[in-house]
């Protein structure tokens, strides 16, 4: 299974966005007026009211399957997401320090502060920043 998430993007995934796609993984699968039956039959089986049909049973059993896969599918999304804001990060620190500036105290601010970015960066912000914006590849003269 993989990540909605595009790491190649710049599309920062907020826990809001991330939950509303997850609640339309949900529905492409089964409907709110579906969900509100199992809801009911499962209720009324724990009162000890209603004795589920094949058909329910089955119904369950997909909500549960979907449920389960959503929730994969969520961590997943969050774990990129995260992973994302890092390495945009990390790019920015570097871009900052890629910039010449003036000797000032607040240009040597940002350059300890994008230092520190740069310096606690995850080995997996670090891979994928390369793979977004690859290095430029050394020249070399012909002998």
């Amino acid at each position: 299974m993989t990540s909605f998430v595009n790491l190649m993007a710049n599309d920062v995934w907020s826990e809001a966005d991330i939950k509303s796609r997850l609640h339309a993984e949900i529905r492409s699968v089964i409907s709110e007026q579906k969900e509100n039956e199992i809801s009911r039959a499962i209720q009324g089986r724990l009162l000890g009211m209603h004795t589920l049909t094949p058909a329910e049973s089955a119904s369950i059993a997909l909500f549960k399957q979907t449920s389960d896969k959503v929730a994969l599918l969520g961590v997943e999304a969050r774990s990129d997401a995260s992973l994302l804001s890092d390495t945009m990060m990390l790019e920015s620190a570097r871009r900052r320090l890629a910039q010449t500036g003036e000797d000032t105290e607040a240009d040597a601010q940002e350059r300890s502060a994008a230092l520190t970015v740069v310096a606690s960066a995850t080995a997996n912000a670090l891979a994928l920043a390369t793979l977004r914006q690859p290095e430029p590849a050394a020249v070399t003269e012909p002998v």
